[in-house]
């Protein structure tokens, strides 16, 4: 996110410029390398570094970039500006209440995103009053939508026509590779099943809150199979509280449309990208995804971690955990997927 910096001027919390300060609350405008920009509160660390800390403003614009479908982006876009709460001591980039803005190529107002950010995820919903910046009008928000490349499949393709199913899948990468990759194909696992899937790659629990409009919805499934949680506790820093009270809002939604629906909340497994800091995702297992079970009829926890043990107990990894899994040591082989939908299907056929 604009990284490196090229030159960053200090400023007093008055506006007055500083120079040399250390371990203190200061204001800063930073220009970085591809021309964008940032002005607000920093935190000047020990060795004088301005850690982007408090509220600012970054603009995005000067490098005509449409920064991608990971912030949101959609074709013709350009993510414009951001504003709000930043924290690079927690996440390098956005961490935060704030708002994203998008234009065209001229740089014309077209929309605004509201939410609670890490980097490009939205984690939480957005709370507050901040001032629109000029342009830009109430009529112009709209849902903060990633990956757009999964959801534009889900919403023109004609394999995912919208009918009834009795099953719905949704969830992250997991699911979205058995719909991109050859080898392990959504058909050889689920082809018995009356099922589709909208998995979203690197999706996290908030973003099924924008997408269950057109990705859920519109099939009025019976059934709802998750696989979610992995990305906001990883990647995002989210907490396993904030899953939960997510994954909650979430499962409300699908009872309000349907209170005979069911649930299927998959747990959290072993990679050998995850071994050494599993313990977010195990309080996922232990508390929350049991807990989301038992507060919602009809709904079933698919314990998983399990099968990656050697031991259960001291939660030793099995000797050929690599085995199951391609060479990015996160997403599975067929090997992987094997033992994985295995387990899930146990769970949908009793």
């Amino acid at each position: 996110m604009g990284n490196p910096q090229k030159t960053v001027t200090l400023y007093d919390m008055q506006g007055k410029k500083i120079k040399g300060v250390k371990n203190q609350k200061a204001k800063a405008l930073i220009k970085y390398e591809d021309d964008t920009t940032y002005f607000g509160e920093v935190y000047v660390n020990e060795k004088g570094e301005a850690l982007r800390k408090g509220y600012g403003l970054f603009d995005f614009f000067p490098a005509k970039k449409s920064y991608g479908v990971g912030w949101g982006c959609g074709k013709n876009e350009y993510l414009f500006a951001y504003e709000g709460e930043f924290d690079d001591e927690v996440s390098k980039g956005v961490y935060g209440n704030g708002i994203m803005y998008y234009t065209d190529a001229s740089g014309k107002p077209i929309r605004f995103s509201k939410a609670f950010f890490s980097l490009g995820a939205p984690l939480d919903e957005y709370f507050g009053n901040q001032k629109l910046l000029d342009g830009f009008t109430p009529d112009m928000e709209t849902p903060y939508l990633r990956f757009r490349e999964d959801y534009d499949r889900y919403l023109t393709d004609k394999k995912w026509e919208v009918k009834h199913h009795e099953y719905v899948f949704a969830g992250a990468s997991y699911f979205t590779f058995m719909n991109i990759k050859e080898s392990t194909p959504f058909s050889k696992y689920f082809g018995d099943y009356d099922a589709v899937d909208v998995g979203c790659g690197g999706s996290v629990t908030c973003d099924w809150l924008s997408y269950y409009d057109k990705l859920i919805k519109p099939y009025t499934p019976d059934k709802i199979v998750f696989a979610l949680g992995g990305n906001d506790v990883a990647a995002c820093g989210g907490t396993p509280e904030l899953v939960y009270k997510n994954f909650k809002k979430l499962l409300t939604m699908c009872k309000k449309d349907n209170p005979a629906v069911k649930f299927y909340i998959v747990g959290q497994w072993y990679t050998p990208s995850t071994v050494n800091n599993f313990s977010k995702r195990a309080k996922l297992n232990a508390l929350y995804f049991p807990k989301l079970a038992s507060e919602f009829d009809g709904a079933i926890y698919i314990p998983i971690e399990d099968i990656m043990y050697k031991d259960a107990k001291t939660k030793t990894p099995v000797d050929d955990l690599l085995s199951n899994f391609l060479p990015d040591c996160l997403h599975m082989n067929d090997k992987g997927y094997t033992l994985w939908t295995g387990r899930i299907k146990e769970y949908l056929d009793k």
